[in-house]
């Protein structure tokens, strides 16, 4: 996953800073009507640089921006793009009022234009979060409490663009100051360095809590239950893990009720595991959820990129499954074993191999028990 530029302009990096140049004079705003004198109406634009990556499902993108607000809708932006006349825009800007706020654009054809919440100072948390094709902008002053400013929906398929804008209809140009951690990029499916020391410390935190895990026995209820609770992001009820159980971060994985995994199960899950209910993992099951890079010189720099999966209920994944980065495994569905998952599998099928692919569906004939 690399970033592109649509209307490229000047970027300088470091760790953790992107500065974007706005060039004088740009935006993307779609309107039929003419631009009011007083600039009511914005004038028709899509030429504002565009540092974007493309996003399959889910996601959350947040991001740090700071700029000096010099001129009336000077901004530094989030945007979600279909394609020219259908996007989202989550902007901390100047506006014609002269106060800083975080403002939307909804454009389906048209664009909308809302004014959000007055924000005291110049630098704000931007989130730009997807569920299915309900999409969410959220600011923060802390970067731990986010509150909504905008939901709305888009008409677009699986894959959006998503990233950052620096646009400055009415003034000169200028810089716009973006910062994003590693696990902030991690949690996006955007490139990160995997060997961040904010994300080893995560690392020593869950693997303090699986070994504490693996000590236990069946009679330790009340400590398996309370190390669940610290370790996942979210866990059911009647989930039972068999010993040695492994993972990464811990807290990008959810489990639904009833679950069960066998002996050696290991997550990495650097990208966030949804595990449904009543699903069953037989022994030695993996889900990697993160890529090293491919191109061998941001190998070397510890370069990598999570993607989530997702498993539904009632699957049963049988013994020695590997499963890699951005699967979704449908309901009811059963994967043989051995098999290496590298593709989404439907629900309601059998399915192995490796790569793993879908032998027959399940139907009434299968019942045991009539």
């Amino acid at each position: 996953m690399q970033f592109k530029w649509m209307n490229e302009s000047r970027l300088s990096e470091s760790k953790e800073r992107l500065e974007l140049y706005a060039p004088a004079h740009t935006d993307f705003f779609c309107s039929s009507e003419s631009a009011g004198e007083e600039g009511i109406t914005p004038e028709s634009l899509c030429n504002a640089p565009y540092y974007y990556t493309e996003i399959k499902g889910d996601f959350v993108f947040k991001v740090k921006v700071s700029h000096g607000f010099v001129s009336t809708y000077d901004a530094a932006v989030v945007m979600i793009m279909k394609d020219m006349t259908c996007w989202a825009k989550s902007c901390f800007e100047k506006t014609d009022f002269g106060t800083h706020a975080v403002v939307s654009v909804v454009t389906n054809g048209e664009s909308d234009d809302a004014n959000g919440c007055n924000i005291e100072g110049n630098t704000v948390w931007l989130q730009a979060v997807r569920m299915g094709n309900a999409f969410a902008f959220h600011y923060s002053l802390d970067g731990e409490h986010f509150y909504m400013t905008r939901y709305f929906h888009l008409p677009v398929g699986d894959t959006v663009k998503v990233g950052l804008v620096a646009q400055s209809p009415q003034g000169e140009g200028g810089g716009r100051e973006m910062k994003m951690t590693e696990w902030e990029k991690m949690l996006a499916g955007l490139p990160q360095n995997d060997r961040a020391p904010e994300l080893e410390a995560r690392r020593l935190v869950a693997k303090r809590l699986f070994r504490a895990y693996n000590k236990t026995t069946e009679d330790d209820i009340e400590v398996r239950e309370e190390i669940k609770r610290q370790l996942f992001r979210g866990v059911g009820k009647n989930v039972f893990i068999e010993p040695d159980f492994i993972c990464e971060m811990g807290n990008n994985i959810t489990i639904g009720d009833n679950v069960f995994m066998n002996f050696g199960c290991i997550i990495f899950d650097m990208g966030e595991v949804t595990i449904g209910n009543n699903v069953m993992f037989g022994p030695r099951v993996g889900i990697y959820t993160t890529n090293h890079a491919f191109d061998p010189e941001e190998r070397t720099k510890n370069i990598v990129v999570s993607k989530p999966v997702k498993i539904g209920d009632r699957v049963w994944i049988a013994a020695d499954v590997k499963i890699v980065q951005g699967v979704t495994i449908g309901e009811n569905s059963i994967i043989g074993a051995g098999s290496v998952v590298t593709h989404d599998i439907p629900a309601n099928v059998i399915a192995a191999g490796n790569p793993c692919r879908v032998i027959r569906r399940i139907t009434e004939q299968d019942q045991w028990l009539k």
